[in-house]
């Protein structure tokens, strides 16, 4: 299978999520869910900033968690790289918003699994990987990853 297929049903309860455009957005707590507000955005920004919300959701987990076991959801700054990594997820949905009240723009992500509790596997640790789900993939630091998300992160094995 596939790591993540895209669904429409959680892009759309991503959308109903952010689409008040309100501080603070209110949102349903038992969706596993990341959700990112860029402040001061600008209409050519847009772009730029979808490419790095993604990284804005894992870089403090990594952060935050160096030299802890990082197969176990530990805490809440753990809590947007479980989202994206549970290994149980095989689903996602995004949306974002521009809300220009508030000079901002929104970004929404609902996975398919459900919300993981404290102390959770997120994934299962092995000492190898076989990475066959998707063309030109390669095991990288014992995950999967392809040549094409390598180059958009600007960053290869």
């Amino acid at each position: 299978r596939d790591f993540q297929d895209w669904d429409c049903d959680l892009e759309q309860k991503a959308a109903q999520q952010i689409a008040q455009c309100t501080v603070p957005l209110p949102i349903d707590p038992s969706l596993a869910q990341n959700i990112a507000r860029w402040l001061y955005y600008a209409n050519s920004e847009e772009d730029k900033v979808l490419r790095q919300v993604p990284w804005s959701w894992v870089t403090p987990s990594l952060r935050f968690m160096k030299g802890t076991a990082l197969d176990r959801f530990a805490n809440q700054w753990a809590e947007p790289l479980a989202n994206i990594a549970n290994w149980k997820n095989r689903k996602v949905g995004c949306a974002y918003k521009i809300c220009p009240a508030l000079k901002n723009m929104v970004v929404s992500c609902v996975y398919g699994s459900q919300k993981l509790s404290p102390n959770e596997v997120i994934w299962e640790q092995g000492s190898t990987c076989e990475c066959n789900s998707y063309p030109d993939s390669f095991c990288c630091d014992s995950l999967c990853d392809t040549h094409g998300a390598a180059s958009l992160r600007h960053q290869c094995c």
